[in-house]
């Protein structure tokens, strides 16, 4: 832990308590958070787990912790009806995007893979 700081605190979603912060291994902090489906644009709300796992991030990296921080992009698999509660119904929307610009669903992954990680940069998310 840095110099002079209190015990870093967390709410136990499994526990459902406050608890004193206490890693894995001492060396390092893992961490895991869902990126976007890069078939569109994203908006502010896309952009809010990223954000949530920055402060995250150099949170922990504040009290002396060494992170290793991962996020996934999903370029396949989410389909249309996922909104509806049935994400068995209705159509990939990598090739939904695909068909309505005229593009390959590798196009369009590549597309807005690269707009996101240019809004990640325009809020001031570290992508190291």
């Amino acid at each position: 832990m840095a110099k002079n700081l209190p015990p870093l605190h967390f709410y136990n979603t499994l526990s459902g308590t406050v608890e004193v912060f206490t890693p894995l291994s001492e060396r390092s902090v893992k961490m895991y958070n869902c990126g976007p489906t890069v078939y569109d644009q994203q908006h502010i709300g896309n952009l809010r787990g990223p954000i949530l796992a920055n402060i995250m991030r150099t949170t922990l990296e504040a009290w002396g912790h060494t992170v290793q921080h991962v996020s996934n992009i999903t370029d396949v698999g989410h389909l249309t009806g996922d909104n509806s509660g049935d994400a068995d119904l209705g159509e990939d929307r990598m090739e939904l995007g695909a068909r309505k610009q005229g593009l390959t669903a590798q196009e369009v992954a590549k597309k807005y893979t690269d707009l996101f990680y240019a809004d990640l940069d325009a809020v001031g998310i570290d992508r190291s």
